[in-house]
């Protein structure tokens, strides 16, 4: 289903895509809830990295950290991040970005002014997001024995 013919607003996708990237940490994690911790504590702080230093380079640092330990557990949470943010806006058809070696951090390289500043503004609102539902949907460190 395209956009053009999804009955549902963009907030409203928006809302899904992160639910569902958070259910799927989450459930990756129910043996270690603590261990899921990572993705919200992340999830909290991207959007202030792409404030302070931009879009681009605060992909590039998600990309490098997802890259440099995957599977372990602080690359991993940047990995399903990176990925998410990257799969959100290519799906949206904000970033051109092409299936057969997708790579967000290329095609931000290759977009205009005014395409990078939408992909901007639309990462920090799916992110929004993404925080909000890690912070109501992954238990805390502090209470994850509580029953």
């Amino acid at each position: 289903m395209t956009q053009e013919t999804n009955p549902h607003n963009i907030e409203q996708r928006r809302a899904k895509a992160a639910f569902d990237l958070v259910e799927s940490y989450n459930n990756c994690y129910k043996e270690k809830p603590t261990k899921s911790d990572r993705l919200k504590s992340y999830a909290r702080s991207l959007p202030t990295m792409i404030l302070i230093n931009g879009f681009g380079q605060a992909m590039a640092f998600a990309k490098a950290k997802s890259d440099s330990e995957p599977n372990k557990e602080e690359g991993y949470a940047y990995h399903r991040l990176y990925k998410s943010i990257q799969d959100w806006l290519s799906g949206e058809k904000l970033i051109p970005i092409d299936p057969q070696n997708p790579d967000l951090v290329k095609a931000i390289t290759e977009i205009t002014q005014q395409e990078y500043q939408i992909a901007t503004a639309e990462t920090l609102a799916y992110c929004k997001w993404i925080k909000q539902l890690a912070t109501a949907l992954i238990p805390s460190k502090d209470n994850s024995n509580v029953t």
